[in-house]
């Protein structure tokens, strides 16, 4: 009876150890994101905002997901939200990583309810086929090797910020 549950107690330890050695050694990864937001009109721009300007990319969430080619459904590895100096830091093991924003993960009726716009005097929205395009694209692509800082940028339009669905079809600007 002794030796049965040596054996058991043994069999437990060696598989222990065996699924620890299976896990994937993580490296640090900080995240900084921007966006770039041209000067569209309005008041005189300052020096420093005439040619547009970078501002941290702040409260943004993403699903972080292996590979570089999104399918609905795919496994999410982690998720992140940027703090306000549009920074995030995590674990992961080396490899290729997309990200998309989570609001993307949602149904393409949700999706869409969400990034239209309100104005529609002076917006036009694009079709159906745009919005499941935006929504299956990665925002970013990553790729690393070891603990590493990763620079994220965005570029805004004016008056549509970062979404291609939109079109601005009011009057120019002052």
């Amino acid at each position: 009876m002794h030796s049965i549950f040596s054996f058991l107690f043994l069999s437990i330890i060696i598989s222990s150890c065996s699924s620890l050695q299976k896990r994937e050694k993580t490296f640090e990864v900080t995240f900084h994101a921007t966006i770039f937001k041209p000067h569209c009109g309005g008041a005189k721009p300052t020096a420093a905002t005439e040619n547009g300007f970078y501002e941290a990319l702040k409260n943004e969430r993403y699903a972080i997901i292996r590979g570089n080619v999104y399918a609905p459904g795919a496994k999410i590895e982690a998720e992140i939200t940027l703090d306000a100096i549009g920074s995030a830091t995590l674990n992961l093991p080396k490899g290729e990583y997309m990200l998309l924003k989570t609001d993307k993960l949602l149904p393409i009726e949700v999706f869409m309810q969400l990034n239209k716009s309100f104005e529609k005097e002076v917006f036009k929205q694009k079709s159906l086929e745009c919005f499941e395009q935006w929504k299956n694209t990665p925002d970013f692509i990553i790729s690393f090797a070891n603990d590493t800082t990763i620079a994220l940028q965005k570029n805004a339009k004016c008056w549509v910020g970062t979404n291609p669905c939109l079109e601005y079809i009011g009057p120019p600007a002052p």
